[in-house]
């Protein structure tokens, strides 16, 4: 009786440790590649948004959007090398996108409900940068 007892338990816990798990790996967004460039992008609640803070240190580009000093979504990027070469063209699915990108120099710009906001950025290997996008409503 007591070894079904321990055998039970050790089935509970395994259960529990694999549920915990799965939670985890559903709070990371998933991470695409277009072209040279590897991104994610997510950030919708504090599990997620905890976990795009612990990812950003692997990329070298980490931008983050707000309006009115809240998070947000939904915000169309598009990413230029210096040549003017798009190579990146997406939606944020949070208030974070984070991307890998070859070293060099690119123009960042953000779009939000009609109003466009450029910004810079030189990539270069072990580096993290972060950019803030800010729209006033």
């Amino acid at each position: 009786m007591k070894l079904h007892r321990l055998s039970l338990i050790a089935c509970l816990g395994v259960s529990l440790g694999l549920a915990t798990a799965a939670r985890a790996i559903s709070d990371i967004p998933a991470q695409r590649t277009h072209g040279s460039v590897t991104y994610v992008s997510g950030g919708i609640g504090s599990d997620e948004a905890d976990e795009m803070k612990s990812l950003a240190v692997q990329y070298p580009l980490d931008l983050v959007f707000l309006q009115n000093a809240e998070y947000l979504a939904d915000v169309q990027v598009r990413i230029t090398d210096a040549e003017g070469d798009v190579l990146l063209d997406t939606r944020s699915e949070g208030p974070y996108l984070l991307a890998a990108l070859p070293d060099g120099r690119y123009t960042i710009i953000a779009e939000c409900a009609g109003t466009s906001e450029t910004r810079h950025a030189n990539v270069s290997h072990g580096k993290h940068q972060m950019i803030v996008f800010e729209w006033a409503s």
